[in-house]
């Protein structure tokens, strides 16, 4: 029986790819936990035909990425917070605050995840950060002011 596998199964095969197995093993185990199903040429051409329309988004995507990557470059964000006398913040300024306020204030849209990993700013002052998507770099002013 051909199936369409639908998950990497060891000694089968990976994801993606049309095998020829027991119809039992198929009927009884694969399709049964969702590993595969059972392949025609609807299924397969179907199957294709998702993979291709999220690669092709995946280029879009990218290149809407590389274009705002290289409209920031040099633009600085200013974010607000409540902070202690001697400039300590009371709660962190994380990835996501910093993203919201960029596109608020200079009407680009950024995402949280173009910030290094755990990204946060715990006192007021300048932070030099750079961004990084798909290879390109960027890099903005954050200032933190006390409110």
């Amino acid at each position: 029986m051909k199936v369409l596998m639908l998950k990497d199964v060891s000694g089968i095969g990976n994801r993606g790819q049309v095998k020829e197995v027991k119809q039992g093993y198929a009927i009884n185990y694969l399709i049964p936990n969702k590993l595969a199903v059972a392949a025609d040429m609807k299924v397969v051409n179907n199957f294709n035909a998702v993979l291709q329309a999220k690669k092709d988004r995946e280029i879009v995507h990218e290149e809407l990425a590389k274009k705002t990557i290289s409209e920031i470059k040099g633009k600085s964000v200013t974010v607000k917070a409540k902070s202690s006398e001697k400039g300590h913040l009371f709660k962190a300024v994380h990835a996501e605050e910093i993203a919201k306020a960029f596109a608020s204030q200079n009407q680009i849209q950024i995402d949280a995840t173009w910030l290094p990993k755990g990204f946060s700013i715990k006192e007021v002052g300048q932070s030099d950060v750079t961004l990084k998507k798909f290879g390109m770099k960027a890099d903005i002013k954050i200032y933190i002011e006390a409110e």
